[in-house]
C-alpha cells in the first residue's frame, strides 16, 4: 500500500530534489495536519535561503539522530525486549506470542 505523504520540491546546487514533510493526515494518529505541514515547509524554505544554503533533508535526519542519542541504552533494550516479548515472526508475518513457555525464554 502507498503512503500519502507532504512533500516539497526543491533545488539545491542545481539539483532536483524532494523533501519528505510528512504523513497525510486523513485522521491517523501520527499522521501531519495541513498547518503543520505549511509551518515545516516555510522552516524548510528559510534553511534553503541561507548563505550558504543548508539541506532541509540532512537537518532533518541529524535531528532524528540527536534525539536518538539522547535516549540511553536501556531505554532502547526494554523497548525491544518488550516488542520480542509479544511478537514474533512466523511465515513472513507478525504474529502475537501467546506461549508463556516463549516468554520465559525470551526473559533470560
Amino acid at each position: 500500500m502507498a503512503r500519502k505523504l507532504w512533500r516539497m520540491a526543491d533545488r539545491l546546487h542545481d539539483r532536483q530534489k524532494t523533501y519528505s514533510i510528512g504523513l497525510y493526515c486523513n485522521g491517523n494518529e501520527g499522521a501531519v495536519s495541513l498547518a503543520t505541514a505549511r509551518q515545516t515547509r516555510d522552516a524548510a524554505k528559510a534553511l534553503l535561503a541561507q548563505d550558504p544554503p543548508v539541506d532541509p533533508s540532512i537537518d532533518k535526519q541529524f535531528e532524528r539522530h540527536l534525539d536518538a542519542a539522547e535516549r540511553p541504552f536501556g531505554m532502547w533494550i526494554d523497548e525491544w525486549l518488550t516488542e520480542k516479548k509479544t511478537e514474533k515472526i512466523k511465515r513472513g508475518r507478525i504474529v502475537t506470542v501467546r506461549s508463556p513457555e516463549t516468554i520465559a525464554l525470551l526473559e533470560r
